[in-house]
């Protein structure tokens, strides 16, 4: 994934995950963006 300090306590993380199980009962891929303040 990708993880962007905007300043010395915001955090933009983009993470992307595929399924190694290929019959398709959760989907195959899964795209997350978290938004996060560090204190």
């Amino acid at each position: 994934g990708l993880h962007i300090a905007l300043n010395e306590n915001f955090i933009v993380a983009a993470d992307y995950g595929r399924a190694l199980d290929k019959e398709k009962r959760d989907g195959l891929s899964g795209f997350y963006i978290g938004l996060d303040f560090l204190f």
